[in-house]
């Protein structure tokens, strides 16, 4: 029995390519450089920020600046451009609708920041819905590790009546655009690769 679904945000439930590539478009615009196209941004958006910067600077995050310039694209999106254009995916919609149906509790866990996360699920009319939306900063070590995960579980999986179910077996579904397999730590038990 499936008691929970939990989805990573970006490339995976929500298109947040056309909102990054607007955000890298005017760090661009800013510094006299070309426009990037949002096909161009797109295989690295599952890497947030950081992709972000890789894929329209080709700064390496081991390069001087490179944090300025990661905390330059967060100050733009969280300011300006989050979730303008960001939608679901086509076909979550109703995977969504199909888990609730059948009562199965679903999620989001995310590295992006809760505080980025929290309002692009509720701007999409998902936070009512939602049964947890973990951020990359909730817990003290971010995906890969498994302790986002084993937070969303805790926090997802309940038996009317007991309260919290101790987990001891947690078999993930993962699917990233170009990253296939688990978070490390973790048993993958069945991956998706397309909706």
């Amino acid at each position: 029995m499936i008691d929970a679904v939990l989805f990573d945000l970006d490339g995976t439930l929500v298109d947040t390519a056309p909102d990054m590539a607007r955000t890298v478009n005017e760090m661009l615009a800013q510094r006299g450089l070309p426009a990037t196209t949002e096909a161009a941004i797109r295989p690295y958006v599952s890497r947030g920020a950081r992709g972000m910067i890789v894929a329209a600077f080709g700064v390496d995050p081991a390069d001087a600046g490179f944090k300025e310039m990661r905390d330059e694209f967060l100050r733009i999106y969280e300011g300006h451009h989050l979730c303008i254009d960001s939608h679901l995916f086509p076909g979550m919609s109703e995977v969504l609708d199909w888990l609730e149906k059948e009562s199965i509790a679903w999620g989001v866990v995310t590295n992006k920041f809760a505080r980025l996360a929290t309002p692009i699920i509720d701007a999409l009319g998902l936070a009512d819905r939602a049964r947890v939306v973990v951020g990359g900063d909730t817990c003290a070590r971010a995906k890969p590790f498994p302790d986002p995960l084993l937070h969303a579980v805790h926090d997802c999986v309940r038996i009317p009546g007991a309260g919290r179910r101790a987990v001891t077996q947690v078999p993930i579904s993962c699917h990233q655009h170009g990253h296939p397999g688990g978070p490390r730590g973790l048993h993958v038990a069945l991956v998706v690769a397309h909706v």
